[in-house]
């Protein structure tokens, strides 16, 4: 049998020495195993998952300015056609006629007033305002204006 060399001081044996302090070396690290990093597929399959993530939320965030071009076409839209109906209503009472009035650029608006009881001494007309912009049919409005009775 062989006898170990120890150490007087500390009582160990020689041997287990290095065992023991190779052990306290590797104890914080973690196990790796057979990995050693990140592999190029791996990285390839990352890359293309945030590119699909990308690409949808730059798309997400494309339907949504067109959404807020289409609103704010429409509430301008709104305003004007409301703005023509108002100013018509306000009128004296005429036999029917039609007028294009002028509009912000892009934007034109049609007023057609038209008797709906012909027959009936005129006291009923449809007021349809229609505005466009670059030619397309954007809001199309229709009101009626009562012509009263003279006393």
């Amino acid at each position: 049998m062989h006898s170990r060399p120890t150490c007087p001081r500390l009582g160990l044996s020689a041997l287990a020495l290095p065992e023991q302090s190779e052990m306290a070396a590797h104890e914080g690290a973690p196990h790796l195993g057979k990995q050693q990093g990140i592999s190029l597929l791996e990285t390839l399959i990352a890359v293309a998952i945030l590119a699909v993530i990308g690409v949808a939320f730059l798309t997400a965030l494309q339907g949504g300015f067109l959404g807020t071009g289409k609103v704010d076409e429409f509430v301008t839209a709104e305003s004007l056609a409301r703005n023509q109906m108002e100013h018509i209503k306000s009128l004296s009472y005429q036999d029917g006629y039609e007028a294009t009035v002028s509009c912000p650029p892009e934007y034109e608006a049609t007023i057609g007033v038209k008797d709906v009881t012909p027959d009936l001494s005129n006291t009923l007309q449809r007021v349809t305002v229609t505005i466009l912009r670059s030619g397309q049919v954007v809001l199309k409005l229709e009101s009626y204006k009562y012509k009263p009775e003279a006393p």
